[in-house]
């Protein structure tokens, strides 16, 4: 992405300081490397590196002074020098097959792509890194420069590998933290990319308190279910005085909602309560977002109690 500094593979940056680009260490800030031509930069000037590592530069300037460079790594060579009139406001920005965008005057955008094929540079995203067990997961090819071969790896799901361009339904069982790997490579090479912890895996039901309180905390089933445009949740929090862990004083109790994914679609409750019973309206309209059709889990915690119960909407 473009931006006031850009960075290479090894975690350096490049900054433009005085009309001079220069290449600074990520460990200790010394100057690796400086252009040897004045590039006329402004505040807005941006900056953006490819797989490559060559370093794009946009002077965002007025006018026919409005510049964009392309170096070598080191900054020694100017590869190519191209005037764009009123460059301003806006930076280099490169297409996932290398392609690179100049936006100049406001309304003229040009593409440049890459006369050569490039090395791979592997990345990806998920439908959620929050995910229920049991809930399918896709995964999402995001690399640049046109891979042609894909290696992905799941530790903890079924299946536990694929070699897809776009795995999906990768189920995960087991609640706890997860890494995916991907390698993405075409003829030129190939790039790995690990994300740790990338995934976190809860259970959809859950409940963690002493057999004292069993029968005195209650979840009830939504009513009416399926459900359209509204319903009611019911829940009981027992007099916690009697109750040794949580004597002379209430508990915060939280109720939420999510969507199969585990992303929290709404909070209900959020606030301390004394020992009673309670009821909360739920719409299938959040502001002025209307949820889809599908199932949605709503969760109480109060303490150490957690359960979460299903519910479903329909259109």
């Amino acid at each position: 992405m473009p931006g006031y500094f850009g960075s290479d593979l090894s975690g350096n940056i490049y900054v433009i300081d005085n009309d001079t680009v220069k290449h600074l260490s990520g460990g200790n800030g010394k100057v690796l490397n400086k252009s040897k031509v004045d590039v006329d930069g402004t505040f807005y000037s941006t900056i953006s590196v490819d797989g490559e590592g060559k370093v794009y530069v946009c002077n965002n300037n007025y006018g026919a002074a409005g510049k964009m460079f392309c170096f070598s790594p080191d900054l020694q060579t100017v590869i190519w020098e191209l005037a764009v009139i009123d460059l301003i406001y806006c930076g280099p920005s490169l297409a996932k097959d290398g392609t690179l965008v100049i936006i100049g005057s406001g309304t003229q955008i040009n593409a440049y792509k890459p006369n050569k094929p490039l090395r791979p540079v592997a990345d990806f995203t998920t439908d959620s890194t929050i995910v229920f067990s049991g809930t399918g997961l896709n995964f999402y090819d995001q690399s640049s420069y046109l891979p042609t071969s894909w290696q992905w790896s799941f530790p903890g799901g079924t299946p536990s590998s694929s070699t897809e361009q776009n795995p999906l339904n990768i189920i995960y069982s087991t609640e706890g933290e997860y890494e995916v790997t991907l390698i993405a490579a075409n003829p030129l090479g190939a790039d790995t990319l690990i994300k740790k912890c990338y995934l976190s895996v809860v259970l959809p039901v859950s409940v963690e308190y002493e057999n004292i309180i069993d029968n005195d905390f209650l979840l009830e089933q939504n009513y009416p279910n399926p459900f359209n445009p509204s319903t009611t949740i019911r829940y009981t929090i027992p007099n916690v005085i009697s109750i040794p862990i949580y004597r002379e004083r209430n508990l915060n109790v939280t109720l939420k909602v999510y969507d199969v994914l585990g992303n929290e679609v709404s909070t209900l409750v959020n606030e301390e309560k004394p020992a009673g019973s309670y009821e909360v309206e739920f719409k299938s309209s959040v502001g002025s977002y209307q949820l889809a059709n599908g199932v949605y889990f709503y969760r109480l915690q109060a303490g150490e109690f957690v359960e979460t119960m299903k519910m479903t909407l329909i259109k």
